[in-house]
């Protein structure tokens, strides 16, 4: 009470010798500090922030632990994660560039093949140039884009068919087809650790490790004795290529009267 009665003597008179001393008091205790709330599904991971560089670099870099909460406002967002032993984040270069030291690359005929083209595993190649059946990852949504599908350990796509307007059919791992440009580059072959999707966890504690928290228990997986839903898949989606926007438009003006002269070059 003591300090409500100094607070109250050091206010100031206002409008002909009234204390406003409500308005003061309620706009110091009820202020309302409003925080975007977030949201989970956007495309925002509540695990971890890996700081990217400006640069590329092959150093591992820094990562920092979020363990399910939000990093503006600290709020818990997803329970189950948290905890973990710490892993090295590598920054994976998905644009397959020429090397830049050495002699220029020329493009030269190498051998022309008349019974079709037979891939090696590891190579890349455009997806109109691969036969049918071939299986493939690392592909590009758009040309010149990078590896954008098929990143996962042990999986791969299948080229299904050939599309009209210069497009090829690819089948995923979840059966879903994409239409894609036949200019996307991709690799040959299947992606190597098969066995990591069906290796069983084992403990308690290496859940633990990989940064997953305990449940409560009372969530059980529906078995076969609820059924399943069949659903048809769905139609194939279409990607087509961007226009590049960022490309320079050079224009030639000619202000001087043309001289002929003798000489082997022109005079503007």
């Amino acid at each position: 009470m003591n300090c409500l009665t100094n607070c109250m003597e050091k206010l100031v008179l206002r409008h002909g010798g009234v204390f406003n001393a409500f308005n003061t008091l309620g706009g110091l205790r009820y202020k309302v500090k409003f925080v975007d709330k977030p949201e989970i599904g956007k495309g925002k991971s509540f695990r971890r922030i890996v700081h990217f560089p400006d640069n590329y670099t092959v150093e591992p870099l820094n990562v920092t632990n979020l363990a399910g909460r939000d990093p503006k406002s600290g709020r818990l967002v997803v329970k189950g994660i948290g905890g973990g032993i710490k892993h090295k984040y590598h920054w994976i270069d998905w644009k397959r560039v020429g090397p830049s030291e050495g002699p220029p690359q020329i493009e030269k005929v190498i051998k022309i093949i008349k019974d079709g083209l037979r891939p090696n595993e590891g190579d890349a190649y455009p997806l109109g140039a691969l036969p049918i059946g071939t299986q493939i990852n690392c592909v590009e949504k758009y040309p010149g884009m990078g590896g954008f599908l098929i990143h996962s350990a042990g999986t791969y796509a299948t080229i299904v068919r050939k599309a009209p307007n210069d497009h090829v059919v690819i089948m995923m791992p979840s059966k879903r087809e994409f239409s894609l440009p036949a200019q996307n580059m991709c690799t040959v072959g299947r992606l190597s650790n098969v066995e990591h999707s069906s290796t069983p966890i084992g403990s308690a504690q290496r859940n633990r490790e990989l940064g997953n928290r305990p449940r409560s228990g009372l969530w059980q997986r529906k078995k076969g004795i609820h059924g399943r839903k069949i659903r048809r898949p769905p139609p194939v989606k279409t990607i087509k290529a961007k226009e590049l926007d960022d490309e320079q438009t050079i224009v030639l003006t000619c202000n001087r009267p043309f001289v002929k002269t003798l000489f082997h070059q022109f005079h503007y």
